[in-house]
């Protein structure tokens, strides 16, 4: 996002920092999705019955992470054709994805956080 704020067209920089944004976010979500199995089993039901807003609170982070999936991979692709000679016209709506993108993750990791801290896998509950 802030490389694109100065310059009309996405930089090879500028590309590569994408890349690696929408790599980290795929990595981040396929390892929420390897372990959502344990979750399901042993965590979201007793999420539920200790208090209702602990188990809304995981499944509102888990749909934010899985917009801010969908709104990276837009990004990127967006950003592949940037680079071409549509890349002034696509300059913001690659902004508006990575910067929303930005701003979910921040919130998911946020309640994340907070989840973690008040129950967990290690809390029996």
């Amino acid at each position: 996002v802030l490389g694109l704020r100065r310059r009309k067209r996405a930089s090879r920089g500028v590309a590569l920092s994408g890349a690696l944004a929408t790599a980290t976010t795929v990595a981040v979500s396929a390892l929420g999705w390897f372990i959502y199995p344990a979750y399901r089993q042993h965590l979201r039901r007793p999420l539920y019955v200790a208090d209702l807003r602990l188990g809304l609170a995981f499944e509102v982070k888990e749909h934010l992470a899985f917009f801010a999936l969908l709104l990276t991979l837009a990004g990127a692709a967006l950003l592949w054709h940037a680079r071409g000679p549509h890349g002034a016209r696509l300059r913001r709506p690659v902004m508006a994805c990575y910067g929303a993108a930005a701003a979910l993750t921040a919130v998911v990791c946020a309640l994340g956080i907070w989840l973690a801290t008040t129950k967990g896998f290690a809390y029996p509950l």
